[in-house]
């Protein structure tokens, strides 16, 4: 297979770079908006919508306008082959002028790729009154059977001839199914409802991809073009890098969280690309017998080099290569020496990339990640909200949704969540909605049953059900709590209030990109005071204020017996965090995580401790992730600690005021079945130094009383909460805090 080149002579814009620039590509031209209108025909292919069916081409109005073209118009497209689609118009003017967007579908048909050029013309439709497909099969699948007029009705509209690849539209696969073998008439032909669809046996097994495209990816949009850059040019434009006497990029190490999609770029590649594909799942080449293991990487870059341009995509890359300073066999050093001295010796040089895939990116041998081997490293991380948006749309593109079903208020709901959790959470609510109807549908005949669900839609209520099944994986192993609370209902604490106004200021304007003069909000909040004050309270408050998941740890809980694994636990939550971002981090009892050094001290808290002050510094820098930390001995926290720059805020919290335990009576007391004459006004007086926690213990511990006097009373229904129950409650608190000194 040859490398591409550019179709036609194209006459191609200049694709905008991240630096401003623009980079053409070889041979093509300054658009020259007085050239004749024949010589303005090619035009620049861009991906689709996810909203975008089959056999849709998007256009801007002004190209439209000046080539004539009316919404709905059938369209030839040519580039290294044909195929027919729809004009249709692009919902904003953000695309430039002299592109056209199709699936990628479209494209294989078309047999140009992104960024390559397409001649557009009119064409004229005969009405089809026979259509002949041939059925194209996966490896190992079986054809099925189909129904002709279903499938007719399913294809209406849509634009076709012989050689065209289609999908069917009744099946959520995304590969194409079949391919137009003739049409009666011959020629381009629209298919009706009426059509006659005749089906003729399958052709031989040919490798048409997986069927995904760059339209199937969302929220990798920066990740997917620099994969592009390394992956394309080198492929597709070797002569430029001959031009400029430099080797172009031999591998790309693509590193992240389970379930990020850096499989399905892979599968994607694939399908897109005409390069040789080959996938290679790391433990498939570990064999148990002397010499099998390297004899058979040989045999996978041999067929690489033979079918260049080739891409060798390498999944789970960390067990074909791991450090071999941590392995013991010699089996797996003498497969990483080999696989090594393979990446140095391709002949073939810039027509096999390799692509390496791992979550354990630290687990994979340094020498494997130097430049000239593996020379980009990129993070496939956690989508932020409108990449989730983007995801959800994606796989929810042929559900029918209700009307109350708000996706960007899905995306603000699942911080944390990777593409394969989103792709769970649509699966789940679907099958929550497939539940309710089945539930609430009488029994049915075999011709009821058939028209079952017709009326069926995915609703709010299914996607909360969802949440309760699916959680995020970035967030695994680290409890993820979405707090429902707001500063409003603090009590007694206006001046806490006004002193995380500044808080909620700043992380309000940077969500909303707003952060004026350059400025950087507050990353730490110290929250100090006795136990019970409503540390813990507060922060879930700001929390739930600001929208955000709270990630609660307690420092005690970091440490481990074992050396090294407090470091490495600290770390991977803080790492953790970051993948969640932006969400709040809650350290409970601080001064146990960050206890004072003394002289001498080289212990596993002293190390704990200094890395504990790096990851701060680093939440600074990246401003995503509220680090909250609470402590009820402000002495014993390390001064480093409480440097300025690292806890921006410092909140102590007094003891409260006769006022302040009055409006924390009324807020716990609000739904409580008070006597008539209570005075709660004289109870907060005689509540001398009780914290939060205590008040709101006495207003349980008074009604649980008030429901036994009433049980012995005999009658249970009629509760009533009197001055001497509050009373028993406020000695029995009192006991119990004299108790704790």
């Amino acid at each position: 297979m040859q490398p591409s080149k550019l179709p036609l002579d194209a006459v191609i814009a200049a694709e905008p770079r991240s630096n401003g620039t623009a980079v053409a590509p070889v041979g093509a031209q300054p658009f020259d908006p007085n050239a004749p209108v024949r010589d303005r025909m090619v035009f620049r292919v861009g991906e689709a919508l996810s909203s975008d069916d089959q056999g849709r081409a998007r256009l801007h109005p002004a190209d439209m306008k000046l080539l004539g073209i009316e919404p709905g118009q059938p369209l030839r497209l040519t580039g290294r082959e044909s195929t027919l689609a729809l004009a249709d118009v692009l919902p904003s003017e953000t695309v430039p002028e002299r592109t056209v967007l199709i699936d990628g579908l479209a494209r294989k048909n078309a047999g140009v790729g992104l960024q390559e050029g397409v001649r557009i013309e009119k064409v004229e439709l005969a009405t089809a009154l026979t259509v002949r497909l041939a059925r194209v099969l996966a490896p190992h699948e079986k054809a099925r059977a189909y129904d002709g007029v279903r499938l007719a009705t399913g294809l209406a509209g849509l634009p076709v001839q012989a050689g065209m690849l289609l999908r069917d539209p009744q099946s959520g696969s995304r590969a194409p199914a079949f391919r137009v073998a003739s049409t009666i008439p011959g020629g381009p032909a629209r298919i009706t409802p009426k059509t006659s669809l005749t089906f003729v046996d399958h052709e031989a097994v040919r490798d048409l991809g997986s069927g995904f495209s760059y339209e199937d990816i969302g929220g990798l949009e920066q990740e997917l073009a620099r994969i592009r850059e390394i992956v394309e040019l080198p492929l597709r434009f070797p002569h430029l890098f001959q031009r400029m006497g430099i080797q172009p990029p031999k591998g790309v190490l693509l590193y992240g969280p389970p379930g990020t999609g850096k499989t399905l770029i892979a599968r994607v590649l694939a399908s897109e690309s005409r390069a040789h594909f080959i996938h290679v799942n790391g433990p498939e080449v570990v064999h148990k017998l002397y010499g099998e293991s390297e004899a058979k990487l040989r045999e996978i870059f041999d067929q690489a080099d033979h079918f260049a341009p080739s891409i060798v995509f390498i999944d789970e890359i960390d067990a074909l290569a791991p450090r071999r300073s941590e392995v013991q066999g010699d089996v797996e050093k003498r497969l990483v020496a080999q696989f090594l001295s393979l990446l140095d010796g391709f002949e073939a040089r810039g027509q096999v990339i390799v692509i390496g895939a791992t979550n354990l990116p630290d687990a994979i041998d340094p020498a494997l990640r130097r430049p000239g081997r593996f020379d980009r490293e990129i993070e496939i991380g956690v989508p932020t909200r409108d990449g989730r948006l983007r995801v959800l749309e994606i796989h929810t593109k042929k559900t029918p949704l209700a009307a109350d079903v708000d996706l960007g208020e899905v995306a603000d709901r699942t911080h944390g969540y990777v593409g394969a959790d989103l792709a769970s959470l649509c699966q789940e609510a679907a099958m929550a909605a497939i539940r309710r109807c089945l539930h609430e549908s009488p029994p049915a005949g075999v011709e009821e049953a058939e028209r079952l669900g017709a009326d069926l839609r995915v609703g709010r209520d299914d996607f909360l059900a969802g949440f309760r099944t699916v959680n995020p994986s970035a967030a695994r192993e680290i409890e993820v709590e979405r707090p429902s609370l707001s500063l409003k209902e603090l009590g007694g604490d206006a001046w806490v209030k006004e002193l995380l106004r500044p808080v909620l200021v700043e992380w309000g304007q940077n969500r909303r990109g707003r952060v004026p003069f350059g400025m950087r909000v507050a990353s730490g909040l110290l929250l100090s005071g006795p136990t019970g004050c409503g540390k813990s309270y507060v922060t879930r408050a700001l929390a739930g204020e600001l929208g955000l998941p709270l990630i609660e740890v307690e420092g005690r809980l970091v440490f481990s017996k074992w050396q090294g694994e407090s470091e490495k636990a600290l770390a991977e939550l803080f790492a953790k965090a970051r993948r969640s971002s932006p969400c709040v981090l809650l350290f409970d009892e601080l001064d146990a995580l960050g206890s004072r050094r003394r002289a001498g001290d080289q212990g596993s808290r002293h190390q704990v401790l200094s890395l504990l002050l790096k990851e701060i510094d680093r939440l600074v820098e990246s401003s995503d992730v509220l680090l909250v930390a609470a402590t009820n001995r402000l002495d014993l926290v390390d001064p480093a600690l409480l440097r300025a720059g690292r806890f921006d805020y410092l909140i102590e919290f007094p003891p409260l005021l006769p006022r302040e335990r009055l409006e924390i009576f009324q807020l716990h007391a609000r739904h409580l079945p008070l006597a008539a004459g209570l005075d709660l006004e004289r109870l907060a007086t005689e509540a001398e130094g009780f914290t939060p926690s205590d008040i709101a213990a006495a207003c349980r511990r008074a009604g649980s009383l008030a429901v036994l006097a009433a049980i012995d009373g005999g009658d249970p229904s009629r509760v009533t909460v009197r001055p001497e129950h509050f009373q028993a409650a406020l000695d029995a608190i009192r006991r119990l805090a004299n108790s704790r000194g």
